[in-house]
């Protein structure tokens, strides 16, 4: 990642709130898998919880679902976060 991308990619995530990080992680299968959740706010002022994930070292896939308030969107990430967890997923940060 150049400089430049990588200032603007670090200005962007300033405004977001990282709700959680987790791993998957199951060598036997070659299996290295990351799930990241992040609540941030919209320009329309609602809220979007984004989650990111893929395998450990590459680019990730990205979705974003919008919420009227951040309590919502708050409780939606913590809902898949104990989903995540259900399924193997260990939470890192």
């Amino acid at each position: 990642m150049t400089t430049t991308r990588r200032k603007r990619w670090l200005k962007a995530r300033s405004v977001m709130t990282e709700l959680a990080y987790l791993e998957k992680v199951d060598l036997s299968r070659r299996m290295m898998r990351f799930y990241a959740i992040w609540i941030a706010p919209t320009l329309f002022g609602e809220w979007a919880m984004v989650r990111e994930w893929g395998r450990v070292g590459s680019p990730g896939r990205l979705r974003e679902s919008w919420f009227a308030t951040e309590k919502i969107a708050n409780q939606a990430g913590m809902t898949l976060k104990r989903r995540k967890q259900a399924h193997g997923y260990k939470t890192l940060a």
